[in-house]
C-alpha cells in the first residue's frame, strides 16, 4: 500500500483546481449543438416568364433555423406548415411577416375529404398567379416530417408558457431544427424548347385530284402544371386525352393500310407542349406551318383538342363560336353529337367568346380559332371556371377511370369515322359500330399508358429535347403513321417564355437545441469558469497556510 508524506498530499492538491475542468470539457461535448438529422427529397415552387412575367417564387437557396407558421419572429426563418393549416390568407401573412422560406407538407390525396381538397384547390390556383421572392419548397408527408412538425408545434406552444418557469424549462427539453436544402441559385434554362410532334395518315386520292384532301385534325397537349414542375403528373389533364390521341392514331392506321377502307381524308395527329404557357408550342406550330408552302391546314375541316377525358357522365364540347349549319365544322359536331346519343353519352355544347384581352388561353382550340381555323376542345368539365382540377399537384391516376377513358376513345372513334366516311346512324341503325370488336380498341394498353403517364412529371421545363417522354411518344406515334417533329426555341433577345432550374433538391433537417439554449448555456459555462478561477486564484495561498500549520505542529 502506497502511502503518501504531507508535503506530496499538498503538492497533488495544487493541482485539484484543474480537475474542475472536466466536468466543463463533459459539458461542452455532450451540449453540441446538433443531435441528429434527416434527409428527403423537396420540390420548388415553379419559376418561369412568360410575355416578360415572372411567375413562381425567385429563391432556391435554404439555410435556416425552422419555425412553425404561429411563431412570433419569423424573419429568416423557414417556415414548415402542414398543407391543411394553410389558406390564401395564412400564406398571405407568412410573406408580409417577413418568413424567409416556406417549406409545405403535402399529405396524400387519399387523406382528403372534399372541403379540405377545394381549399386547397383554391390555394393552389392562387400561388400559380402570385410572385414570391422567397423560396417555396413542398414535401411529401412522411412519419419522420410530422415528428419534426410536431417538434416544432411543441416548441412553439412552450413559447407561450404561463410562466417563465415553464418556458425555460421548455427551452431546454424542447428541440429545433436547422433547414438546409443543396440548391444552388436558380438560373435559366439555357436553349429550352418546346416538341411538337405531328403524324399523318393520307387518305385517298384517285390521282386527279389537284387540291389537298380535306383534313380533320386530333390534337392534345403532352405536358402537365401544378404549383410544382417535379409534381405535375396531369393524370387526366391531359394524360387522358394523350392517350386517347395514340389509340385514336392506332385505330385508324389500322383503317388506312387497306385502300378499301381508307378514306378521302387526311388524318392529322398532333401532340403538343407548353399548354400552360398560353399553349405556346400549338401557337408557334401554327405560325410555322402556316408560313409553309405545304400547310396541312390549309383545308382543314375541324380540329378536335382532347383535353380530361378521363371522368365524368358525358362529353362537353368547348367552341369559341358555333358551327354555322351547312358547313363542315357544323357536319363534324352533328356527327359526333349522332354517335353519343347511339351509345348512351350525354353530349352539350358550351359556348365561350375568347377574350384577347386574358393573359392566358382557357382552351388550346383557343389558338386555332384565333387563325380562324374551325376548332373545338373535348372534355368532361363542363365549364372552364370548373375546370381548375387540371393545374394540380392532386391530378394523379386515381382521377382517370380506364374504363370511362376507353368509352370516350370508342366514342370519339365513331363519331370521326361517321363524318369521314360520311356514315349515319339512321341509315346504318343505331347498333351499327366500325369499331365493334375486342380486337380493335385496346383496353388494356390503355390502362397501362395512363399508369405511365402517372409516374412522370410532364411540367414543360423538365422536358427538353432528349426527353424520354419525348422519344417514347415519337416512337409511339411513328407505329401509326408518318411523323415529324417541330421545335419551338425561344427568341434570345426577347423570349415568349424563359423556364428556371432548381426545381428539385434534397433538405436536411438537422435537429439542434434553440439559439437561447445556447445563449443560457453559455452564460453557466461563463459563471462556472469564473468560480474555477477564482479557486485557482485562492488555492495556492490556502495550500501555503496550511502548509505552515503543519510545518508549526512538527515544530512543537
Amino acid at each position: 500500500m502506497m502511502v503518501f508524506s504531507w508535503d506530496e498530499t499538498l503538492d497533488l492538491c495544487k493541482a485539484l483546481p484543474m480537475f474542475f475542468l472536466v466536468p466543463f470539457c463533459m459539458v461542452a461535448v455532450l451540449s453540441s449543438g446538433v443531435e441528429s438529422s434527416y434527409e428527403f427529397d423537396v420540390f420548388r415552387m415553379y419559376q418561369y416568364e412568360l410575355h416578360g412575367q415572372s411567375y413562381g417564387c425567385h429563391g432556391s437557396q435554404v439555410n435556416m433555423e425552422a419555425r412553425t407558421s404561429s411563431a412570433q419572429q419569423l424573419h429568416r426563418r423557414c417556415v414548415v406548415s402542414h398543407l391543411n393549416n394553410l389558406s390564401i390568407e395564412s400564406f398571405r401573412d407568412l410573406i408580409d411577416r417577413g418568413a424567409g422560406s416556406i417549406l409545405v407538407i403535402v399529405p396524400p390525396k387519399s387523406s382528403w375529404d372534399g372541403s379540405a381538397a377545394k381549399e386547397w384547390l383554391e390555394l393552389e390556383q392562387h400561388l400559380l398567379t402570385e410572385t414570391v421572392s422567397v423560396p417555396v419548397y413542398f414535401a411529401w408527408e412522411t412519419p419522420e416530417l410530422l415528428a419534426l412538425h410536431g417538434d416544432l408545434v411543441s416548441a412553439a406552444n412552450g413559447d407561450k408558457s404561463a410562466t417563465a418557469l415553464d418556458s425555460m424549462l421548455s427551452v431546454f427539453s424542447g428541440r429545433g431544427y436547422q433547414m438546409v436544402a443543396s440548391a444552388r441559385e436558380s438560373k435559366p434554362i439555357k436553349d429550352a424548347v418546346i416538341t411538337t410532334l405531328v403524324g399523318k395518315l393520307s387518305g385517298r386520292s384517285d390521282g386527279q385530284q389537284q387540291s389537298p384532301l380535306p383534313t380533320l385534325a386530333v390534337v392534345a397537349h403532352y405536358d402537365a402544371h401544378s404549383v410544382s414542375p417535379h409534381l405535375s403528373f396531369g393524370g387526366d389533364s391531359n394524360g387522358s386525352g394523350v392517350v386517347a390521341l395514340l389509340e385514336l392514331a392506332r385505330l385508324f392506321s389500322r383503317l388506312y393500310a387497306d385502300k378499301k377502307t381508307k378514306a378521302n381524308f387526311d388524318l392529322l395527329f398532333v401532340l403538343t407542349g407548353g399548354s400552360k404557357l398560353d399553349y405556346q408550342g400549338t401557337k408557334q406550330w401554327i405560325d410555322s406551318v402556316s408560313e409553309s408552302d405545304e400547310n396541312p391546314l390549309s383545308n382543314v375541316h375541324y380540329v378536335l383538342c382532347l383535353d380530361s377525358l378521363g371522368n365524368g357522365d358525358g362529353i362537353v364540347i368547348h367552341v369559341s363560336r358555333p358551327p354555322k349549319e351547312g358547313t363542315p365544322a357544323h357536319a363534324v359536331v352533328s356527327s359526333l353529337r349522332e354517335v353519343a346519343s347511339s351509345v348512351g353519352i350525354n353530349f352539350t355544347m358550351v359556348h365561350k367568346k375568347i377574350n384577347l384581352a386574358d393573359d392566358r388561353s382557357a382552351w388550346e382550340h383557343e389558338r386555332f380559332s384565333i387563325k380562324r381555323i374551325p376548332a373545338a376542345t373535348l372534355s368532361w368539365y363542363p365549364s372552364f371556371a370548373a375546370a381548375k382540377a387540371r393545374n394540380t399537384i392532386y391530378d394523379q391516376r386515381s382521377n382517370v377511370d380506364s374504363d370511362i377513358v376507353s368509352r370516350n376513345i370508342h366514342f370519339l372513334a365513331e363519331g370521326v369515322a361517321h363524318y369521314i366516311f360520311n356514315m349515319s346512324t339512321k341509315s346504318l341503325g343505331s347498333s351499327f359500330s366500325l369499331f365493334n370488336s375486342s380486337s380493335h380498341l385496346h383496353k388494356p394498353l390503355v390502362s397501362s399508358w395512363l399508369d405511365h403517364f402517372a409516374t412522370v412529371a410532364r411540367s414543360q421545363q423538365l422536358l427538353g429535347r432528349d426527353h424520354s417522354l419525348i422519344s417514347t411518344l415519337e416512337q409511339e406515334l411513328s407505329q401509326s403513321c408518318h411523323v415529324t417533329r417541330h421545335v419551338t426555341k425561344a427568341d434570345k433577345r426577347d423570349p415568349d417564355f424563359v423556364f428556371y432550374d432548381a426545381a428539385k433538391a434534397t433538405m436536411i433537417a438537422h435537429s439542434i437545441k434553440p439559439g437561447i439554449f445556447d445563449l443560457v448555456l453559455a452564460l453557466i459555462v461563463a459563471v462556472y469558469l469564473l468560480a474555477v478561477f477564482g479557486v485557482v486564484q485562492v488555492f495556492p495561498s490556502i495550500t501555503a497556510r496550511v502548509s505552515q500549520m503543519l510545518h508549526k505542529s512538527k515544530l512543537a
